[in-house]
């Protein structure tokens, strides 16, 4: 394989001729060589819109030439649009602040702006990785605002309306077996008589409850860290930076337009609060945050089991047997491409 040479405070470093990184992230592939799993698409693409953001600010802010903001954002454009994703070889597993991942992108963004300005793949001249493309920016407040992203993205275009589509064949299934009268179970044991719909109609209910659930626990994430750098003290980062950046480009991601800056803006767990006072750190409540919607996530699971196990407890008669069919080919039909798309988004990739 073809190799050129890229370089670092700690010296040369090889990398393949045709990648767009360079020294960091190569270091990071032979220092982390856990597991298989990469970053899933929605977290880079929500790197790539922090970078194409923050470019536009500092150049709007004086702290980067209009050539180069140019050149990172038309790189990180393809960022976000998936064409780089290849570039992305460090793996999930590695130091907790994601310094790893962010290097990744800077140096992947800076090789392609470094090619499209016709100074070769990779390299340092004319955008470095780390003074322009990182500019007014640490992996402490990067990762965690992408995080976010990320998340608020799925939940917002694909976990809620895969929900409504399982509530609504639940509801439908409801409808259509209004009659079907059958035994109800308390402990495993035959209890009292209800019909198969009411059955149905509880389990849409409890998708319902949990989708409620899922969207209390998103404002959660409108707390978001960048402009907090890397101890939360801003350090490096121009005054007005962060909510130039997320307010009226990434934070629409989230739909989070009108919101007020200081919900917006620096905060989280590397922040200030809006009017420049530092915060403790915040890693807790940021925790927090992940455990709701994780809670709320695997409940849904919870009652989805517990609509198949029912259907398995159907008498074995001969018209339960033909309900028992009726009823999962219903949930295989209308829903089983929702659960998949379901658990796709929980588990942050394709």
């Amino acid at each position: 394989m073809d190799q050129r040479f890229e370089t670092d405070s700690l010296g040369r470093v090889a990398v393949p001729a045709t990648a767009y990184y360079g020294a960091q992230t190569a270091r990071a592939v032979a220092n982390f060589p856990i597991g298989g799993q990469r970053f899933p698409r929605p977290f880079i693409a929500a790197l790539g819109r922090i970078k194409e953001a923050a470019a536009a600010v500092n150049a709007e802010l004086g702290v980067l030439d209009a050539r180069r903001a140019g050149y990172i954002r038309r790189a990180a454009a393809e960022v976000v649009a998936g064409s780089l994703d290849a570039e992305f070889v460090v793996p999930i597993w590695q130091t907790g602040s994601g310094t790893q991942v962010n290097m990744n992108a800077n140096e992947v963004i800076a090789g392609r702006a470094n090619e499209m300005a016709d100074a070769g793949r990779g390299g340092k001249s004319p955008v470095h990785p780390n003074d322009h493309v990182n500019r007014s920016q640490s992996s402490n407040d990067v990762v965690p605002t992408a995080m976010h992203l990320a998340l608020g993205d799925e939940i917002q275009n694909r976990l809620l309306p895969a929900l409504d589509v399982l509530a609504g064949a639940l509801a439908e299934r409801a409808k259509a077996f209004a009659d079907i009268v059958k035994i109800g179970r308390t402990h495993l044991m035959d209890a009292v008589p209800l019909t198969l719909g009411q059955e149905f109609s509880g389990w849409a209910a409890q998708v319902e409850a949990a989708r409620a659930r899922i969207v209390a626990a998103v404002p959660g994430l409108c707390e978001l860290a960048l402009g907090g750098t890397a101890v939360g003290t801003g350090l490096n980062a121009p005054e007005g930076f962060a909510p130039r950046v997320l307010a009226p480009r990434v934070a629409d991601v989230l739909a989070l337009r009108g919101v007020e800056a200081d919900r917006v803006g620096i905060v989280a767990d590397a922040a200030l609060r809006s009017d420049g006072r530092f915060r403790d750190l915040d890693l807790a409540a940021d925790l927090a945050i992940g455990r709701r919607l994780e809670g709320a996530v695997a409940e849904r699971g919870v009652e989805v089991d517990d609509a198949d196990n029912a259907l398995d407890r159907l008498p074995r008669s001969v018209d339960g047997v033909e309900h028992q069919r009726q009823g999962r080919l219903a949930v295989d039909r209308h829903v089983a491409v929702a659960v998949r798309r379901l658990d796709t988004a929980v588990a942050g990739g394709d």
